[in-house]
């Protein structure tokens, strides 16, 4: 059985668990190499990795002023401008030749204010997910968290790698400073209508893989999570008045014109779609963590 490996004090990570079975890649350190790397793969998977990379120099102050800007304002996805501001921050991202973003956004990770990254490595056929963290008091030094995959494996194992990285534990940043910032995100009242009530073997299931009794509720955080790892929107899994785990929607408008019929289908064909992605997702991840060493196909 490989042991879990947990990362401690690097850099502005204060404590990160890599995903269940992973294993370290040894690099040989190179004469006069400034950059520091931590990577993690499957051990069957070496093109699959998760890695904590500094590039072992300061962003020029101007690239720092740009980055510090884009994080004091509120979180929010990057238009163009902002994109190019930070250039020098995003290194071989910012190659229009190279990667294709497919979103650039900052947001509260964990509590921190950070820039995160995903697209595609065009001729790598890769696709990756990526954190950029100020790593000093000017924000010229940048610290980088990575998942990088082959595009046709990148979806098998996002769910642990998301996982992994929102095991995050920043420097400076204690529990309190979490519960906190939990709160102020989590809606006053249901964001809509309730799309599905999760059935109670896969509830049960749920609070399996977050070390939970069965009863027990997920905090507000590990419901975060869960959103995150199956692609849902935000504030979107709630528990109901009864104490239910139940999946909302934001509420369609109504459309008053003569192809209501037709647009009401594609709103229920959407929410077919939403469902069975968010179920098919879970219990891929359910799968997978269930037992390690066990051959795991997914659904």
């Amino acid at each position: 059985m490989t042991p879990t490996i947990e990362l401690t004090n690097l850099g502005q990570i204060e404590h990160l668990v890599v995903p269940n079975g992973w294993v370290e890649r040894q690099a040989e350190r190179l004469p006069m190499q400034l950059f520091t790397l931590k990577e993690f793969n499957p051990p069957d998977r070496p093109s699959v990795r998760l890695y904590v990379y500094y590039r072992g120099h300061p962003v020029s102050e101007k690239s720092g002023e740009s980055f510090e800007t884009l994080l004091e304002k509120p979180p929010h996805d990057l238009d163009d401008a902002e994109w190019w501001s930070v250039q020098e921050v995003l290194g071989k991202a910012a190659l229009e030749i190279a990667f294709e973003r497919r979103r650039a956004r900052t947001c509260d990770w964990a509590s921190k204010r950070v820039l995160v990254v995903d697209g595609h490595w065009t001729t790598l056929q890769e696709d990756s997910f990526a954190i950029f963290v100020n790593a000093a008091d000017h924000h010229c030094q940048i610290q980088e968290i990575h998942y990088v995959a082959p595009t046709s494996e990148y979806q098998d194992y996002l769910p642990e790698a998301l996982l992994s990285l929102n095991s995050i534990k920043w420097t400076g940043y204690n529990s309190r400073h979490e519960v906190a910032d939990a709160s102020l995100h989590k809606p006053d009242t249901a964001p809509g209508e309730i799309l599905f009530r999760i059935d109670e073997a896969l509830e049960n299931n749920i609070n399996s893989e977050f070390g939970l009794e069965l009863g027990q509720r997920l905090s507000d955080g590990q419901l975060r999570t869960l959103e995150r790892v199956t692609h849902l929107e935000p504030n979107t899994l709630e528990y109901d008045g009864e104490g239910k785990l139940v999946l909302y929607g934001l509420e369609d408008a109504q459309d008053s014109s003569e192809d209501s019929e037709v647009n009401n289908k594609d709103v229920e064909t959407k929410r077919d779609v939403r469902h069975a992605k968010f179920r098919t997702t879970l219990e891929t991840l359910i799968q997978r963590y269930k037992s390690e060493g066990s051959d795991h196909d997914g659904i």
